[in-house]
């Protein structure tokens, strides 16, 4: 080997090592691996110098010795050294999966807390104060703190190990603290969906007095299955299955559609026109997503906006003053009053209020969105099911999905692509040809 090749070799060595620690740091940001507790961050740092420069600095001395020498078994050896923060890393994933005892880790967590006892004396009492039970969550959580850096101050070895062998150790430690945690009743794993597209595993504890205690893990999984979920996470699940590849528009449309379908069904009688000619204008431009300001049209239209103050005896010069900022037009509210009019007792709670807020909601879930889809994601979804609910628990057919094929995007393309997350918000549609109220005009 010439003493040029040991050189190439350790160039790539090094570039090689820099950019695979960039690419860690970078997923570090999406999935949070690294443990960023007190001096870690500085320890990585140095970790990743000694990685890098230690094998580098054997590797060429064993390969200049091999050079003058001749001796082959030393070239074995560089070789070795260079390979050796690899070689380690299997070693511990390998050692904490196959050989490591659980109850044994889960014997050192607790010494390392002292006991629940002197846990609970140095737990925050405020925290106490809004859970009864934090300081049991809190200790099975500290005690997950605690095997993560001994298995390795980088979080590396803990994300990496398979979560079948993390829920062992999981296990071993709730289970040896039940001895101190006399009022735990029993427990379980949770999935929560965090995001609509992955779950958050977390240990649920259950006590005597029936109160409920969560500690967490942060581990999440994006292979859960749809059982492993609540009953309000599969809604949610569901419903990211049907919109996922929906903008943020195209959700909006679809609330259109399903106040709509329960204006036409509950309140035939009414002419809804001024209604819907209002809520169809909103998507046109973007500014109505963005300003959020009293004067925007769709205001105009909720029934609490106008009707609770009329309701309780005050007429259009404070209706105007008090809600729009004196934008309202006085045609505007004649025509939206004698609408609601019979039909709105004026509280917000009522369920016409409910289902035509849902845009107020939506353009102030919207208000400060910055272009960018995955900030709305998971919130405008939870929207669009709280409007089918309202339609199913009045025996109302939903809108036919089909109709929004048009407001599809690359769900795949929107992870990385900042531009591409601009697109999936959707701007200046008009859907208007969708409106059944307005066909028939």
């Amino acid at each position: 080997m010439t003493i040029g090749t040991v050189l190439l070799i350790d160039i790539i060595w090094i570039v090689g090592l820099i950019l695979l620690f960039i690419v860690l740091n970078i997923l570090d940001k999406k999935y949070k691996f690294y443990n960023h507790h007190d001096w870690n961050d500085l320890g990585r740092i140095i970790m990743h110098f000694f990685i890098i420069v230690v094998p580098v600095v054997a590797f060429t001395i064993g390969a200049i010795l091999n050079y003058i020498i001749g001796y082959r078994w030393v070239i074995v050896i560089a070789v070795t050294v260079l390979l050796l923060p690899i070689i380690y890393l299997l070693i511990k994933i390998l050692y904490y999966s196959f050989i490591c005892n659980p109850a044994k880790m889960a014997e050192y967590t607790r010494n390392r807390l002292k006991g629940f006892s002197h846990y609970r004396e140095n737990c925050n009492k405020s925290t106490l104060k809004n859970d009864k039970h934090a300081a049991e969550s809190g200790y099975i959580y500290w005690q997950i703190n605690q095997m993560e850096q001994k298995m390795g101050r980088s979080g590396l070895v803990y994300k990496l190990l398979p979560y079948s062998v993390k829920k062992k150790y999981f296990k071993a430690i709730v289970e040896n603290s039940r001895n101190e945690l006399r009022s735990l009743k029993s427990w379980e794993y949770h999935a929560d969906l965090f995001k609509v597209y992955y779950a958050v595993t977390d240990i649920y504890l259950y006590f005597d007095d029936g109160k409920k205690s969560i500690a967490r893990t942060y581990l999440k999984k994006k292979d859960f299955t749809r059982d492993e979920l609540s009953e309000e996470d599969k809604l949610l699940y569901d419903y990211s299955q049907k919109l996922n590849n929906i903008t943020i528009t195209g959700r909006l449309i679809y609330i259109f559609m399903c106040i709509e379908k329960y204006l036409i069904n509950l309140y035939p009688e009414k002419d809804w026109t001024p209604v819907a000619r209002r809520m169809w204008n909103i998507t046109k431009d973007k500014e109505h997503l963005s300003e959020g300001s009293p004067g925007n049209s769709y205001r105009e239209i909720v029934p609490s906006y106008i009707m609770k103050l009329y309701k309780n005896g005050y007429g259009y010069d404070k209706v105007n003053s008090m809600v729009f900022e004196g934008k309202l037009e006085k045609d505007t509210y004649d025509e939206i009053r004698a609408l609601y009019d019979g039909i709105y007792a004026g509280d917000p709670d009522e369920e016409i209020n409910k289902i035509i807020s849902l845009i107020d909601d939506f353009v102030y879930c919207c208000k400060y969105f910055n272009s960018d889809f995955l900030h709305y994601d998971e919130r405008t979804i939870k929207l669009c099911i709280e409007a089918d609910s309202i339609l199913i628990n009045n025996g109302i057919e939903l809108p036919d999905m089909k109709l929004l094929e048009p407001y599809k995007f690359n769900r795949k393309r929107i992870e990385l692509k900042y531009v591409e997350r601009v697109k999936a918000f959707g701007f200046g549609v008009d859907a208007a040809h969708l409106s059944q109220i307005l066909k028939s005009e």
